[in-house]
């Protein structure tokens, strides 16, 4: 039989009640790279846990971050 493949959770909930996503999750969602993400991290744009190798996303860090993100307007 082979190994089975090691799947990435859809949602986890965290003990404290919010959502936590990963952050090939949260590239996913917003249509970014993961090295977008990671940069993202690393300059305090986007707020997240460590843990062990992985980062951990909120809910409510994901939503800051979108919403610091600029807007789709063309300049004139």
């Amino acid at each position: 039989m082979p190994p089975k493949k090691r799947t990435e959770p859809r949602l986890v909930t965290h003990p404290l009640g919010t959502e936590i996503y990963s952050v090939k999750q949260v590239a996913e969602s917003l249509g970014l790279s993961t090295d977008t993400i990671y940069a993202a991290i690393k300059d305090g744009t986007l707020q997240a846990k460590k843990t062990g190798k992985n980062f951990l996303i909120t809910r409510e860090a994901v939503r800051e971050y979108f919403e610091s993100l600029p807007s789709g307007k063309r300049k004139q």
